[in-house]
């Protein structure tokens, strides 16, 4: 049996958790991982996430827009499970896109439609952007898939 996740678990474990490690490449080829929160948008297939213009993941996937962006879960072993996808970044401009993101991840996050006061606080005053990674690349397991009889078994 396959310790994949199907493409509903990966969603489902992309909807249930807060924090997501974006990680970026900078221009000397180093890679920078971060901690980040995060709205799944299954229905158009997307990642997005929100930053600050200043800072080094914006600049990252400016020069270089491609990122991989981790989900797990679970302590031990045989309970861990995780998605991973690789994709390209873009720039949310359309104003509805925008919006609706927006709306969707102060849903998720702070309980309301909107996040005047939080942004402020978030950001220090700076001015931030909305950012989309399109997957291009999927991986995943559960570890709870994996078939312990069948292993003992096989080492007898």
């Amino acid at each position: 049996m396959a310790i994949e996740l199907t493409p509903a678990e990966r969603w489902d474990l992309l909807d249930e958790k807060m924090v997501m490690r974006l990680s970026t490449v900078d221009p000397s080829g180093r890679p920078h991982v971060v901690p980040i929160w995060y709205y799944a948008h299954r229905k158009n297939n997307a990642v997005y996430f929100s930053t600050p213009e200043d800072t080094r993941k914006a600049r990252d996937v400016e020069e270089f827009p491609k990122a991989s962006l981790t989900v797990d879960d679970g302590e031990y072993y045989f309970e861990l499970r995780a998605v991973v996808l690789e994709g390209d970044v873009s720039r949310v401009e359309q104003q509805d896109e925008r919006e609706h993101v927006e709306r969707e991840w102060c849903g998720k996050y702070v309980g309301q439609e909107s996040r005047p006061e939080y942004r402020d606080l978030l950001y220090q005053d700076r001015p931030g952007d909305w950012f989309r990674v399109e997957p291009g690349r999927w991986l995943s397991w559960d570890n709870a898939k994996i078939d312990l009889e069948r292993l003992k078994k096989q080492r007898g």
